[in-house]
Order: structure tokens, then sequence, then C-alpha cells
């Protein structure tokens, strides 16, 4: 059943998984693998892609990079049409996060200010 899943078919199903906005739970429902399967897909494919570009999600001391999430107070109006979910403060910079944001993105996005802020 899903562990004979091939890489490919996995990755889809991630993917497609993490669009939908459900949870594993629910989107893994009436399917041929389970929550757990699904979260373990995910975890794996995140390993692997940390392990492809490093330094998007930890530093070179293997520390977690932090960032400040700062809730910027507006009206509901201008927040949907803006379409930010959040907003990231880091080094000075602002970032607004849309829902259902690309992680390697934002991620890319994070490097590229921290690494502009120590040129300083």
């Amino acid at each position: 059943m899903g562990c004979m899943t091939d890489a490919k078919t996995r990755a889809e199903r991630v993917a497609e998984w993490r669009a939908s906005g459900l949870s594993a739970v629910k989107f893994s429902a009436g399917r041929d693998f389970t929550a757990h399967r699904l979260w373990d897909w995910a975890s794996k494919i995140r390993k692997a892609e940390e392990a492809r570009t490093p330094g998007i999600a930890r530093t070179t001391m293997g520390r977690m990079r932090l960032a400040r999430v700062v809730r910027v107070p507006r009206l509901a109006t201008e927040a949907t049409a803006a379409g930010v979910g959040l907003t990231v403060e880091v080094f000075g910079a602002r970032v607004g996060v849309p829902p259902g944001f690309d992680r390697a993105t934002l991620a890319a996005v994070l490097d590229e200010i921290e690494a502009r802020a120590g040129k300083r």
C-alpha cells in the first residue's frame, strides 16, 4: 500500500496536501495512505531538501535560526487585500508572508536578508 509508493508520487501527494490547507488526517481520509505516512513522507522530503541546501533551515552552527514574528494591527479588509497572513521581522526588515507560502522561497529571502545584514 503506502510503503511501496515511489518518491515522485510521495512528493506529489505531500505537495497536494500542503496546498490543500487540510490537516493530514482530513487529507488522507479515504485514500490509500494514512496521516502518519503523509507526515513521514513530508519529514523525509524536508530533511532531503535541507541536506541539498545547507543553511536554509539551520545556521552553520547547527542551531535553528530565529526570527521575531510581529503582528501588525490592520483592518481585516486591508490584510485580506494585501494577502498577508503574518509579518516576519528579521535584521530590521519586515517580510509579509501570505497564506500558503513556499517555505524554500521564504528561507531564501531570509538568507539574503541575513547576508546583507552581515555586510553592514
